[in-house]
């Protein structure tokens, strides 16, 4: 059997170009503590850790807590604000606080609650560097 140079250096080469190109789409996952009790569409959620989670595409973005019980996910557009930030965004009337808002980088969800006209809202911000 004969094998000639230029295969016996190529393949190799070859192979080590493949395998460096290939990459697996992993989504972006960021954890947050929020100090407070908040609502998410009709569910509350206590205090606590929370992970967000960007998928590779940037389409989606999900929030959900550490043993996975609780998951929404949400379709994601270009944010205005431009950052590298991972933000939660609250409206709080009271001791009730309303998650408004989930900010990735560049993508945000909508707003998640529809602001009541004439309220006097506050917003909180959770925030990772």
């Amino acid at each position: 059997m004969r094998f000639k140079f230029p295969t016996l250096i190529l393949a190799p080469a070859i192979m080590a170009a493949a395998a460096l190109t290939i990459q697996p789409a992993l989504a972006e996952t960021t954890t947050l503590k929020v100090p407070f009790e908040f609502s998410v569409g009709n569910k509350i959620l206590p205090a606590g850790p929370y992970m967000v989670e960007r998928d590779p595409h940037g389409s989606f973005l999900r929030l959900q807590n550490p043993d996975l019980s609780q998951t929404f996910t949400w379709l994601a557009v270009p944010s205005g604000i431009k950052t590298g930030r991972v933000v939660l965004r609250f409206e709080a009337a009271g001791q009730k606080h309303i998650l408004q808002s989930v900010q990735y980088g560049v993508m945000q969800t909508p707003d998640l609650e529809k602001r009541m006209k004439n309220s006097k809202a506050v917003i909180e911000e959770i925030s990772a560097q």
